[in-house]
C-alpha cells in the first residue's frame, strides 16, 4: 500500500485496487507519474463492488480530519459518507498509473518503485547482512529516506551478490525471487556526486557499537601507575596521499619523536605509519623517495 496519509484502500485485487486520499495530497502523489487520478464516477462504481466496513471508514475519516485543514468534515461515519466526500471534492481516488500511459523515464521509475514495494517486507523479515538492516530504494528517493546518515550505500557489485544470496535463501517464494531478479537488473551503476544514481540503490545500516561497563575490579597502586603511564602515551600517524587522493607507496620516512627517539622506515603500499611516544611535544617528520642512508 502506498504511504499516503491519510489513505483508504478499496478493491480486493492488486489490479483492481485504488486508494482514497485527501485532495490536498493529490499534487504530490501524482507528480512523478507513479499514480493517476480516477474519474469520480469510476471510483463510485468501484466502491459499490467492494465497500469498506464501518471501522475502516471511521479510522480513515479520523485521520483525514487530523490531516486536513478543514475544521469539520460534516458527515456521518458511514461507508455511504465516502460518496458524499467524493462529490464535495474533499477526497479523491488514485490508482497506480498504467504503464502504457507513462513516458520511458516515468515507466522506469514506476518499475523501480513497484519492485521496492514487493521487496520491502522481504528485506525486513529476511536480513541479508547479520544484525544490520538493509533497504532498497530508487536513487531519486535517496534524500527522502528517514535517518539517511544511518545507512551506507552498498556498491553495485556487492549489492548484486547480496541480492543473489537473498534469492537463494530457503523458503523464498517465486514472486519474491522474480522481484529480486528484476531488482538486480535495475540496480544503479556506481556513481559519484554530483551525478545522481541511475536506478535502484541498496542501503546498509551503519553498525552500532554498544558500550558496556566493565566489571568492577580492585586495582593495585602499581597497576594504577602502569595504567596512567599507558594513558599518557601519545600517537602520531603519518599518511601520504597523491593528488588523486590515493596512498603513495614506497615513501621512506625519518621521525624525530618528542621523547628524542628516532624512527625510520618505509610507508609501504598503504602510504601510512604511526608511532607512539611517552612524551607530548612536537615531532619532526622527513619524507624521501630514497632510504635515509642512501646518497642523494
Amino acid at each position: 500500500m502506498p504511504h499516503f496519509v491519510p489513505n483508504l484502500a478499496i478493491g480486493s485485487e492488486a489490479s483492481n485496487t485504488f486508494w482514497l486520499v485527501s485532495w490536498e495530497d493529490l499534487g504530490e502523489i501524482t507528480a512523478n507519474g507513479e499514480f493517476e487520478r480516477l474519474d469520480d464516477n469510476e471510483a463510485e462504481r468501484a466502491m459499490f463492488v467492494v465497500r469498506p466496513d464501518r471501522d475502516e471508514v471511521e479510522q480513515f475519516l479520523s485521520r483525514l480530519a487530523r490531516h486536513s485543514w478543514l475544521p469539520s468534515l460534516g458527515c456521518d461515519v458511514e461507508p455511504s459518507s465516502l460518496q458524499e466526500l467524493l462529490e464535495r471534492g474533499e477526497i479523491v481516488a488514485v490508482r497506480e498509473a498504467r504503464e502504457n500511459a507513462l513516458d520511458p523515464s516515468q515507466r522506469s521509475l514506476h518499475e523501480q518503485r513497484k519492485v521496492t514495494r514487493i521487496l520491502a517486507p522481504v528485506l525486513r523479515s529476511v536480513p541479508i547482512v547479520a544484525a544490520r538492516k538493509c533497504i532498497l530504494v530508487p536513487g531519486i528517493d535517496l534524500h527522502r529516506i528517514p535517518n539517511r546518515d544511518g545507512y551506507h550505500v552498498v556498491n553495485h557489485a556487492e549489492a548484486k551478490t547480496l541480492l543473489r544470496a537473498l534469492a537463494d535463501k530457503t523458503g523464498m517464494n517465486a514472486e519474491s525471487r522474480a522481484a529480486i531478479g528484476q531488482a538486480i537488473t535495475l540496480l544503479s551503476p556506481d556513481w559519484r556526486p554530483p551525478r545522481p544514481p541511475q536506478g535502484l540503490v541498496l542501503l546498509r545500516e551503519v553498525p552500532r557499537v554498544a558500550a558496556s561497563a566493565p566489571p568492577q575490579e580492585v586495582v593495585t597502586p602499581s597497576q594504577m601507575r602502569a595504567l596512567m603511564q599507558k594513558n599518557q602515551e601519545v600517537n602520531l600517524e603519518v599518511v601520504v596521499l597523491g593528488l588523486d587522493g590515493k596512498p603513495l607507496p614506497d615513501i621512506y620516512f625519518t621521525i624525530e619523536a618528542p621523547d628524542d627517539e628516532t624512527h625510520e622506515g618505509g610507508l609501504g603500499s598503504s602510504g601510512k605509519t604511526h608511532i607512539a611516544s611517552n612524551k607530548k611535544g612536537t615531532a619532526s617528520v622527513t619524507l624521501s623517495w630514497n632510504k635515509p642512508d642512501d646518497a642523494n
